[in-house]
């Protein structure tokens, strides 16, 4: 062997030994690795980093596994099929597992491993929050309609992390909004009336975000109720009158009056007959039937009549003549002057009473006046314009107050006297 052969072996070894004796040397700095647990807190939609710090790490390798033990990551390349994860290395120790986007399924303990000897482990518990929110597939409608008296379930289908808590309330017409006083997803009526008809409203919570809240419209339907504000109305011939009647029911119902068999029609060719229909609320209307000229016809009964698929009511009116009490006329209304006195004799008084503009005459008797039992005969006299009530007396049709009658036997009576005393004499 030549002596440049040798001095080539010689330079080959050292050089050998000088990469080993470096190698050796950088092995034997401590590999750091912070396996201290700890805990990572997103809400759902945002992004999360789980810290994963080696210092010295070597030839060794980082490797990333999820909750279910699949490996993630082998140093800084993904591995497994989710492109929401990458690992990421701001400085050189760092080798973070960087999550975008997540969901609560990603929710679990995250490891991050150095392959040292022994194995060293980080492990990280990524806990993700998830804004209150109202699955609206699985709840109720927007609108129940039910009969009276069923059972009505409303059903808010509530999602969140940590659970939320669902709260009812029930608004009016007035926009009042009342507390119920029922938690749960579920509110249950039994027995439902009329008066529960509303807008119901669930309000959902966990505290991460703004509550939500979802509106339920309650209609309940039922039978037709038909009342009256009176049973029996009465009005004279050549007038008019108004019948009337309210109708509750839900869905609206047909109404109509009739008299006997026959519908009461309201139409141009009709002019006898006027009908007004006028909402009082939601599921009540006031029905008004309007008869002009009153003949004798027209009087009798009357029947408002209502019907909905869920059932039908009806009530009588009775129409009927009317006739006042005796009209006591002018006798009513103070005298003003008595412009002759007594003009006859004892069998008959003749009085002329001056009553503001007009001017008549009456006769008194001191015989016995007629009893009229009322309600039998109209009055002759002209200022007699209804039926005289029981107890009212009078004189050849003329009906008179009493306040008159004792006048007027006063004078007789005063008359008779003066003339018997004259004739004694």
């Amino acid at each position: 062997m030549s002596s440049s052969d040798k001095k080539m072996r010689q330079f080959s070894f050292i050089v050998i030994l000088g990469f080993l004796q470096e190698r050796h040397c950088i092995q034997l700095l401590r590999t750091t690795f912070d396996s201290t647990p700890a805990n990572v807190t997103v809400i759902a939609g945002k992004n999360a980093i789980l810290p994963c710090t080696v210092q010295n790490k070597g030839d060794y390798q980082v490797i990333w596994m999820n909750t279910n033990k699949v490996l993630i990551s082998t140093e800084d390349r993904r591995v497994i099929d989710d492109v929401r994860m990458s690992i990421e290395r701001p400085f050189v120790k760092d080798w973070n597992l960087y999550i975008r986007n997540v969901e609560l399924k990603d929710r679990g303990t995250y490891t991050c491993q150095v392959n040292t000897n022994p194995i060293q482990i980080k492990r990280i518990y990524l806990n993700i929050l998830v804004p209150a929110t109202i699955i609206e597939k699985t709840s109720s409608p927007n609108i129940i309609v039910v009969d009276e008296g069923e059972t009505v379930q409303m059903m808010c289908n509530a999602t969140g992390f940590p659970e939320p808590s669902v709260t009812w309330f029930r608004r009016t017409k007035q926009q009042a909004k009342e507390y119920i006083g029922t938690k749960g997803e579920m509110l249950i009526i039994h027995n439902i009336s009329r008066h529960c008809v509303g807008v119901y409203e669930c309000v959902v919570d966990n505290g991460l975000a703004d509550p939500v809240s979802k509106d339920i419209i309650v209609d309940v339907e039922f039978a037709p109720e038909v009342e009256l504000r009176t049973s029996r109305i009465g009005q004279y011939r050549g007038l008019e009158t108004i019948l009337e009647c309210i109708v509750s029911a839900s869905p609206q119902a047909i109404s109509l009056w009739m008299k006997g068999d026959n519908q009461v029609f309201n139409h141009s060719t009709n002019w006898k007959y006027r009908t007004d229909i006028y909402k009082e609320n939601e599921h009540t209307l006031a029905l008004y039937l309007r008869i002009l000229n009153l003949e004798e016809d027209d009087y009798g009964l009357y029947t408002c009549m209502s019907s909905n698929r869920l059932g039908h009511d009806s009530k009588d009116v009775l129409l009927y003549e009317y006739l006042d009490p005796t009209t006591r006329g002018p006798f009513r209304t103070k005298v003003t002057e008595i412009n002759e006195k007594i003009t006859s004799g004892i069998h008959g008084v003749y009085n002329k009473i001056k009553l503001k503009d007009k001017e008549f005459e009456y006769q008194t008797t001191y015989k016995s006046y007629n009893v009229r039992q009322g309600h039998n005969k109209k009055p002759y006299a002209v200022y007699n314009t209804g039926y005289a009530g029981t107890g009212d007396l009078y004189n050849n049709g003329v009906s008179l107050c009493r306040e008159e009658i004792f006048v007027a036997q006063l004078l007789v009576y005063f008359v008779t006297g003066f003339i018997q005393l004259s004739l004694g004499r």
